[in-house]
C-alpha cells in the first residue's frame, strides 16, 4: 500500500497557475481590444476620404463616435464558461433602424430608393439652380469599405504572438 501525499497543495498550485494564465489571457485580449478600436476609429473610410483616397466621407462623424470596445472582464473568469472575449463593434443604425455601418463594411448590391413621407423625392440638379422631381431612384449600389475587417486583421498575428507567450508552446 502507498499514500499519495501533497495532492491539496498540488491542486491549489494548478489552480494558481491556471488563474494566471487566464489573467494573461485576459491583459492579451485587452492589449488586442484597445489596437483594434484604435486602428478602426483612425482608419475608417470617412478618415480616409479627408486624405482623398475614397469616395465615402464621413460628415456627421456618427459613424467613428459608433465605434465600441467591451474589455474581457475578471466577471468572465468568475463565472468561466471555456471562453473570454474582448469585443469590438459598432452599435450606429439610421433612423429606420437599419444597420448603417454593416452597409459601408460589406457594401450594398443596387436597389431603389424611395420616398418614405411623400410623394416623390427632389434634389438639386447639377447646376444648383433648378429641382429634379422623382419617384423612385436606381441606386447602383456602393462599394464595401471593411474598416472593421481590415482592424481586426491587422493585429491577427501579433494577438496570437502575445498569447503565445502567455500561454507557451
Amino acid at each position: 500500500m502507498f499514500a499519495l501525499t501533497g495532492l491539496p497543495e498540488f491542486n491549489r498550485n494548478l489552480s494558481r497557475f491556471h488563474l494566471a494564465a487566464l489573467f494573461g489571457v485576459c491583459k492579451v485580449i485587452n492589449q488586442t481590444v484597445d489596437q483594434v478600436y484604435d486602428h478602426a476609429r483612425s482608419n475608417h473610410p470617412g478618415k480616409v476620404a479627408k486624405a482623398g483616397k475614397t469616395r465615402y466621407s464621413n460628415i456627421t462623424g456618427k459613424l467613428t463616435k459608433s465605434i465600441r470596445k467591451k474589455y474581457a472582464s475578471l466577471n468572465q473568469l468568475a463565472g468561466w464558461h471555456g471562453y473570454i472575449e474582448g469585443v469590438v463593434y459598432t452599435d450606429r443604425v439610421n433612423p429606420r433602424g437599419h444597420p448603417y455601418p454593416l452597409w459601408v463594411e460589406a457594401g450594398t448590391g443596387p436597389h431603389k430608393i424611395r420616398p418614405r413621407n411623400k410623394k416623390v423625392l427632389r434634389w438639386k440638379d447639377m447646376s444648383g439652380r433648378g429641382w429634379v422631381f422623382s419617384k423612385y431612384v436606381d441606386h447602383p449600389g456602393s462599394r464595401a469599405y471593411p474598416f472593421m475587417l481590415t482592424a481586426m486583421l491587422a493585429y491577427r498575428n501579433q494577438h496570437f504572438r502575445r498569447m503565445k507567450m502567455v500561454l507557451g508552446p
